[in-house]
C-alpha cells in the first residue's frame, strides 16, 4: 500500500512502471512471434526432409528396377548365347557320336570275325587230331597183325611217343599270335588198348 501511494505520489514513476510493462509486452510478443516463426522453419525443415526422403526412396527405386532390368537383359543373353553355343556344338557331337558308333560296330565285327576263325580252327584242329588218330590206330592194327603173325602173341603192345607226338602237333597247329582260344577238356584220351585218342574243343 506504500508503494502504491508512492507511485501516485510519484507520476515518473508511474510511466517507467508503464515503460517496464510495454516492454516486456513488446518482449512477449517478440518470443511469439519468434517461436512461431521457429515453429514454421522447423516445420518447412521437417517438410524439405520429408520431400528429400520420398525423392531419395524414389531414386533407389528406379535405381534398383533399372538394375533389375539390366540384370534380366544380361541373364537371357547369356542364356541365348549358351543355347547358340549348343546349336553350333550339337553337329559336332552328333558327327562324334556317329563315329563312336562306326567303331564300335567295326570292333563287334572284328571280334565276332575273330570268333568265328576260331571256331573255324578249333574245328580244323580237331579234323587233324581225328586224322592222326586213325593214322594211329590204323599203325596200332597193323603193328598187331605182324606181331601175330612173327610171334603168335596176341597182346598188343603200347604205342611209343604218342603223348609226345600229340604235343608237337599241337605246337605246330597253334600260332604263336594272340589269339584267345581255349580249348576245353583232356588233349589226349586213350583207352587200355590205344584205340581211341580224341581231343575236345569247345567254342566258349
Amino acid at each position: 500500500m506504500a508503494y502504491g501511494l508512492y507511485l501516485a505520489q510519484e507520476p515518473a514513476g508511474i510511466r517507467k512502471v508503464e515503460t517496464l510493462e510495454q516492454q516486456l509486452k513488446t518482449l512477449r510478443e517478440n518470443e511469439e512471434k519468434m517461436t512461431k516463426k521457429y515453429d514454421k522453419s522447423l516445420k518447412i525443415s521437417f517438410q524439405l526432409i520429408k520431400e528429400e526422403k520420398r525423392k531419395t526412396m524414389e531414386a533407389n527405386d528406379l535405381f534398383t528396377d533399372k538394375l533389375r532390368i539390366e540384370l534380366a537383359s544380361a541373364s537371357q543373353k547369356l542364356k541365348q548365347e549358351h543355347q547358340s553355343d549348343m546349336r553350333g556344338e550339337a553337329p559336332k557331337r552328333k558327327a562324334w557320336y556317329k563315329e563312336l558308333s562306326k567303331q564300335l560296330e567295326a570292333n563287334d565285327k572284328k571280334d565276332a570275325l575273330t570268333e568265328t576263325r576260331l571256331v573255324q580252327y578249333g574245328w580244323h584242329l580237331q579234323s587233324r587230331l581225328d586224322e592222326q588218330d586213325a593214322q594211329s590206330n590204323l599203325m596200332f592194327s597193323s603193328s598187331e597183325e605182324m606181331t601175330k603173325e612173327e610171334t603168335g602173341n596176341t597182346h598188343i603192345p603200347s604205342p611209343v611217343g604218342v603223348e609226345s607226338e600229340t604235343k608237337t602237333l599241337l605246337e605246330a597247329l597253334i600260332p604263336a599270335s594272340n589269339h584267345r582260344t581255349r580249348i576245353i577238356g583232356s588233349p589226349l584220351r586213350a583207352t587200355s588198348t590205344h584205340k581211341e585218342s580224341r581231343l575236345s574243343f569247345s567254342k566258349n
